[in-house]
């Protein structure tokens, strides 16, 4: 059935309801979108990063970095796998909302028919939200270590109070990029504007925006730690007793990716939700505009707005004059 929503003032009850609503309506492709991600991921990476008895102070140093390189390599591969299923279902959620269909090939195809931009405008915030965290934490220790060489309690307090700030600012920080995924498939933005777009449409509702995100992600976590940690205890014990097989692993990482199918659609339709919410205070934003500007992202892979990114095309010659 194709359902199309409603775009609207929403509060923390109508984000809910329309997030468990779309997700049961949706509930096959999304999990697929997921899955096929997820699933493999998730295998491996519990069957390549389980535990490691040879490791010791003997260790073979061969052994050690093979083991590095590997867990390094498969963390990559698998945070960037992620990413592109999250914009996938980015683009799939977006299509379903307005009661279009979609398929799974055609919502890859809105992230792998521009990835490069999608690249960018992945790294871009991390590496810069990353290092202005890095860097503001770096200087409440520096300055609260100065003045503590004076007066080590004075010192300490202040260290602690800059500190506080510190993650407060970095909390925001990381929570002012959580629409980069959203304007990049609906406006088509791309690295710094996307970006720059994302902190302009947080600020206008950073409160409910993060109370929101956090109390979703708090839901999950909890659901994940009731359905994985008897598993994960399992896991602990079995390799306490030097008999945690390769097959328990691998089970277990499937167990986990399966799980991670099922929330990761939930979180991804709250993100999108709260998108719309925040545009319809602030632009007046309605289902014709959101149509409009999904016109060509999953056709062409490009978004409503135009890509800084994509190659600019020749004009034509004007034809002769008869």
């Amino acid at each position: 059935m194709d359902t199309s929503y409603r775009l609207r003032p929403m509060d923390l009850r109508d984000i809910l309801d329309d997030t468990f609503d779309l997700f049961k309506e949706n509930f096959v492709l999304f999990v697929t979108i997921t899955a096929l991600v997820f699933l493999p991921f998730n295998f491996l990476v519990t069957l390549f990063t389980g535990p490691t008895e040879e490791l010791g102070p003997d260790a073979n140093p061969a052994i050690v970095i093979s083991l590095v390189v590997t867990r390094i390599i498969t963390f990559v591969l698998g945070t960037l796998a992620t990413y592109v299923a999250m914009g996938a279902l980015t683009a799939a959620v977006s299509e379903r909302y307005l009661g279009r269909r979609i398929t799974v090939r055609e919502a890859y195809s809105a992230i792998l028919n521009r990835f490069g931009p999608f690249l960018v405008t992945l790294l871009l915030p991390f590496f810069l939200v990353g290092a202005a965290s890095f860097l503001m934490i770096l200087i409440a220790i520096g300055i609260g270590a100065a003045v503590a060489l004076v007066n080590e309690i004075v010192g300490v307090l202040i260290g602690v109070l800059l500190g506080l700030a510190a993650v407060v600012a970095v909390i925001y920080l990381f929570f002012g990029i959580s629409f980069v995924m959203p304007v990049f498939i609906i406006e088509g933005r791309s690295g710094w504007d996307a970006m720059k777009r994302s902190y302009q449409l947080f600020t206008f509702s950073s409160g409910k925006v993060i109370l929101t995100l956090l109390l979703v992600s708090i839901i999950m976590g909890v659901v994940m730690m009731v359905i994985l940690g008897p598993v994960a205890g399992m896991s602990m014990f079995l390799g306490e007793e030097g008999s945690l097989s390769p097959v328990f692993l691998g089970l277990q990482g499937a167990l986990s990716g399966i799980v991670q199918s099922l929330i990761q659609p939930i979180q991804i339709i709250v993100v999108l939700l709260l998108y719309y919410d925040v545009r319809i205070r602030r632009e007046g934003y309605d289902l014709e505009m959101l149509a409009n500007e999904l016109r060509t992202t999953v056709e062409t892979g490009s978004g409503g707005a135009p890509d800084p990114y994509a190659p600019v095309a020749e004009e034509e010659p004007p034809s002769p004059v008869e």
